[in-house]
C-alpha cells in the first residue's frame, strides 16, 4: 500500500499528533496537494492509496473484500505496523465512512489509535444523493458502464470533476491531469465496483453503532454546494455524534480541500490544535477565493 510521509524539516517543531488523510471512492493521495505541506509544518503527516486505487497494489477481482470493515482492518494494522497511535485522521467521502468505521473499531479494541476525527463530505447513512447511482452501477450494465467508463475521453474526466465542485471554473487543468493518470489503471473499475457492491450493507453497519463514536471528537465540514453528499445529511450525522463540531464553508462542493484550501487549512488546524469541541456547536466559514496556496 502506497503512501506519502512529510514531516517537519527541524525534528524539534515536530510538535503535534500525527495526521493520517484518506482519500474519497475515486481520489489518492493527490487530492490533498494543497493540504500535506501546511500540515507538516509541526507534525508527521501520511496519505494512503487505499490497496485498490491510486498507485497502491491492484488485486484481480475477487482476491480481497473492499466492505468498509474489511479496509478498516487494513487500514488499522497499517497504522499499528507503524506505530501510528493516538493519530487525528482527516477523510472524505468514502474515506470518511471508512474513517468512522475505524473509529467504532478502534473503541471495540479499547486501542487508542485515533485521536480526533475531520469528516468532510462523509458518506454517510442519512444521504440518500447517490441511491440511484449506487443501484445502477449494482446490476451488469451498470457494471459493463463503469469499467468502459475508466476510459473515457478527458472531456468527460473533466465534466465529472466540475460537478464536485461548487464553482467549476476553479477546476484547473493540474486537477483533470492529476485523476485522469490513475483512472486508467487495470482494476479501477473493480475497486469501485467492489465498494458499490458493499455499500448498502456498509450503510446501514453505520446507522446502527454511532453510539460506539459518541465521544470521539469530530469535525464535520462540508461545502455548501455538495450536490453529491449534501448538507442536509450533515446535520442529521451531527445528532448522532455529539461530540461533534459542524464547519460549512460557504461557496465550496464535495471538495472543499482543493477548492477552498487556504479555508480548509484553518479550519482543520484550529480543530485539531484547539480546546475538545462542545457539544452540538455549529460554525459557519466564508469559503476562500484562492484555489492554491
Amino acid at each position: 500500500m502506497r503512501y506519502l510521509r512529510l514531516q517537519p524539516s527541524r525534528q524539534e517543531d515536530n510538535t503535534q499528533a500525527p495526521v493520517v488523510f484518506l482519500h474519497g471512492l475515486l481520489g489518492y493521495s493527490f487530492s490533498w496537494r494543497h493540504n500535506l505541506e501546511v500540515f507538516a509544518r509541526n507534525r508527521t503527516v501520511y496519505a494512503v492509496d487505499l490497496l485498490g486505487m491510486g498507485y497502491s497494489d491492484r488485486p484481480e477481482p475477487g482476491d480481497i473484500s473492499y466492505s468498509l470493515s474489511d479496509t478498516a482492518e487494513r487500514m488499522m494494522a497499517w497504522m499499528r505496523s507503524l506505530s501510528l497511535y493516538s493519530a487525528d485522521m482527516v477523510a472524505t467521502s468514502h474515506g470518511g465512512a471508512l474513517a468512522m468505521r475505524m473509529a467504532m473499531m478502534n473503541r471495540q479494541a479499547g486501542a487508542s489509535l485515533l485521536r480526533r476525527l475531520v469528516l468532510v463530505a462523509a458518506a454517510n447513512p442519512f444521504s440518500n444523493a447517490g441511491s440511484g447511482r449506487i443501484r445502477f452501477f449494482s446490476r451488469p450494465f451498470g457494471a459493463w458502464m463503469l469499467r468502459h467508463g475508466m476510459v473515457l475521453q478527458a472531456a468527460s474526466r473533466w465534466l465529472g470533476i466540475r460537478r464536485m465542485y461548487g464553482d467549476p471554473s476553479r477546476v484547473t487543468r493540474e486537477t483533470l491531469d492529476g485523476y485522469a493518470g490513475v483512472l486508467t489503471e487495470p482494476h479501477t473499475a473493480d475497486y469501485a465496483l467492489g465498494i458499490i457492491a458493499n455499500w448498502k450493507n456498509d450503510m446501514e453497519y453505520l446507522r446502527g453503532r454511532f453510539s460506539r463514536m459518541e465521544e470521539m471528537p469530530t469535525l464535520l465540514l462540508w461545502g455548501s454546494l455538495d450536490r453529491t453528499v449534501p448538507v442536509a445529511s450533515a446535520v442529521e450525522l451531527q445528532k448522532h455524534l455529539p461530540n461533534s463540531r459542524l464547519t460549512i464553508i460557504e461557496g465550496s462542493g464535495h471538495l472543499p480541500y482543493e477548492e477552498s484550501p487556504e479555508e480548509f487549512n484553518r479550519e482543520v488546524l484550529g480543530f485539531l490544535d484547539s480546546e475538545l469541541p462542545g457539544r452540538e456547536t455549529v460554525q459557519k466559514s466564508t469559503g476562500a477565493t484562492e484555489d492554491s496556496i
